[in-house]
Order: C-alpha cells, then structure tokens, then sequence
C-alpha cells in the first residue's frame, strides 16, 4: 500500500513538473516574438492574401505593417503622392519574417523617392495571378495609381496560388504558441527529410505561357506605365536556361506600355546577394532597391 502512495505521489509531481514546464515555453515563446506573424484571409478564388489593419514585430525585432486594404505598408491609402506607386510580387517584396519593415523593398523605394507614394501589394509565394484578383477586387486603388512595378521570378508563370498549410500561412495564431514554433522551425531542422509545407514553397513550378498571356493582357488592360523587373533565383545567375525561358515568354506577351529590367548579369548582383537560394538579404534589398531606382531615374517607368 506505502508503494502504490508513493507511485501516485511521484505521478502527481510529475505531472505537476510536465505541467509548470510546459507552461514556462509557452511563456517563453510568447516573450521571444518568434510567433508575430502576419495573419492571412482565405478564399478559393484569391488562395491567400495578408489580413488587413495588423502589424507586429518578429523576434522583437523586425516589425511588420499591413493596412486595411493588405498593402504590406503603415500607412493608410491615401492617394496624394507627386506619384502613387503600386509594388505588386511575391516574398520578394514581402521581405518575410526577419526583414524590419524599414528594409523592405518598397519602405526603402519610399525614402528614395519621398515625393512618391509608394503602395506594396504581395504575399510569399503568389504567382503572378494572385495580385491580379486583388486588382479586381480594389479597382479605386488600380484607378488611383499612376504606375506599377512588377517583380517576377520564374516561378511566378503559373495558376493562382492556393493556400496549404497553416505553418506558412496561418489564418490564425493557434492557443498554443510553443507547438506552433516547434513545428514551424524545431521540426524541419530535426527532421529534414520529412515533408513539409515549408519545402513546397520553393519547389519548382513549370513555366505556363497561358498563364504569361493572361498576364499580359491585363497589364494591356490597366494601361499604366509598368516596369517589370525578372528576378532571377541565385543558382539562376550560374546555370540561366531557366530564367533565360522564363523572360522570353514573358516577353513574348508583355504590351508596349511595359518596360523590362533583366536583373541577372547587372553589375552589383550577385550571389552574395542572397540570404537563401530565393530571397535577398538585408544588403541584397538595399542593392535591389538601388538598381531599380537607378532604372527609374535613367529610363523612367515605361517612357
């Protein structure tokens, strides 16, 4: 009888311990900043685009905006810029969770051009379809611009993007933090063979011309100056079969009220670029920034 009390005893303050333990990560992981996320509206026709009117700041570190109408931006639209602006793409300009909104592509366009309004529209891993049922869903902000930067990369040519999985795009932040960051971060790295949605962002996706056509048509049908800027991915700038096909079908169907900015082989860009095989890091938007406004400020939009 005194060793069943004391096997409930020992139980008890374990699970007491299990308890306490548990509490204190979940505590942890809240402080860290690790989970401030972009949160993310759904629907079959979009896929996904970034919940309007939040902001947060990752890590404590990196803050992030987006306003009522999805721009990736602090400020309210507004139309009153000398120019307005519309950044459209995908992660790219996203910037993602450790980029500070201050480094992101269309904050640093902004102090370059302070006379301009600049507005960026974009979730990580849109196509080029995405942004164009945006457009259609807040044609005053389409009316109100004045011209559009484009940033696509090969894997851009395809459908809309849909959503797939809470851990990329989550849609709310789950009551407990700690096992979202566990699976979010801990368990890829444990398990690195393992599928996993993270993987599937970067994964290959054929080059379709219907899709570069459709594309094409609606940049015709906004009739605003538009500069289009081919991204290339990092091993793009070594082995460019790729890239090379999927700017000649770009260009293919593009109008004549699009100009074109081929990034790789510019002088400056380069793989150290790159924080990963996709996105810049922190020096590589500085230079992005850099050499689009240089594009802007020789050749205009699309004069």
């Amino acid at each position: 009888m005194k060793n069943w009390r004391g096997i409930k005893v020992a139980a008890f303050v374990s699970c007491v311990l299990g308890i306490g333990g548990a509490f204190l990560v979940e505590v942890a992981v809240r402080a860290s900043g690790i989970t401030s996320t972009v949160i993310y509206d759904t629907d079959k026709e979009i896929g996904y685009i970034p919940k309007g009117d939040q902001d947060g700041k990752f890590s404590n570190k990196a803050e992030w905006h987006v306003n009522s109408r999805n721009m990736s931006c602090s400020q309210e639209w507004f139309p009153n810029g000398e120019k307005d602006l519309l950044l459209v793409g995908d992660s790219i300009v996203w910037g993602g969770n450790p980029i500070d909104q201050s480094e992101k592509l269309g904050d640093l366009l902004q102090g370059d051009f302070p006379s301009w309004k600049i507005w960026p529209i974009s979730a990580g891993s849109w196509s080029v379809e995405n942004p164009q049922i945006w457009m259609d869903r807040n044609p005053d902000i389409l009316g109100e611009v004045d011209a559009l930067i484009w940033i696509v990369n090969s894997g851009d040519l395809y459908t809309a993007t849909q959503w797939e999985s809470e851990l990329t795009h989550p849609r709310s932040m789950p009551m407990w933090r700690s096992w979202y960051a566990y699976k979010r971060y801990v368990y890829p790295r444990i398990f690195p063979k393992k599928k996993s949605p993270l993987k599937q962002l970067t994964s290959d996706k054929p080059i379709l011309p219907e899709v570069a056509e459709r594309w094409g048509r609606r940049i015709e049908k906004i009739d605003k100056p538009t500069l289009v800027v081919f991204y290339p991915n990092r091993s793009e700038l070594g082995e460019r079969s790729n890239y090379e096909k999927f700017v000649s079908v770009s260009k293919r169907f593009l109008p004549n009220n699009a100009k074109v900015f081929e990034l790789a082989g510019i002088d400056g860009w380069n793989e150290s670029c790159y924080r990963d095989e996709i996105h810049p890091s922190v020096s590589g938007y500085r230079k992005l920034e850099e050499l689009i406004s240089e594009r802007i400020r020789l050749n205009g939009i699309a004069e």
